[in-house]
């Protein structure tokens, strides 16, 4: 929950950046420019002011692309989140693991049974060949 609703902040706040009026639309851009670069000569305030709103709108293109790398981020959380709570709790894994424990333990028992019976024949066979060296 502590993750969705910070998701949802940087959603929230990536909206109202987009939604800001921008400081140097179009308009206001080509109005500075040909003040600043008229005819009269280069205006040096103009010009100053220009650099700032360029500066300025650089700055909130990075703050936009800094929120969606977070708003990403967090996405890619939550997505591992909602797969961590469909796997297995711990309660249905200890379900699970005796529902095949019976099985587990009489394979195991198969086993140890036949190493029983092979180490049994072995075992006959040198008491046999011992009783024949002692004969």
């Amino acid at each position: 929950r502590d993750m969705q609703s910070q998701l949802e902040q940087a959603r929230q706040q990536e909206e109202r950046l987009m939604e800001m009026p921008s400081p140097l639309d179009q308009d206001s851009r080509s109005t500075i420019a040909a003040v600043a670069c008229g005819t009269t000569g280069a205006d040096p305030e103009a010009l100053q002011q220009l650099r700032r709103c360029e500066r300025q709108c650089k700055s909130l293109n990075r703050t936009v692309q800094d929120q969606k790398k977070v708003i990403g981020d967090l996405e890619h959380r939550l997505s591992w989140d909602h797969a961590a709570v469909k796997m297995a709790s711990p309660g249905e894994f200890l379900r699970m693991s005796r529902a095949f424990e019976s099985e587990s333990v009489c394979a195991e028992l198969n086993v140890t049974k036949r190493a029983l019976a092979v180490a049994q024949a072995e075992l006959d066979d040198c008491k046999q060949e011992l009783a024949d060296r002692g004969a």
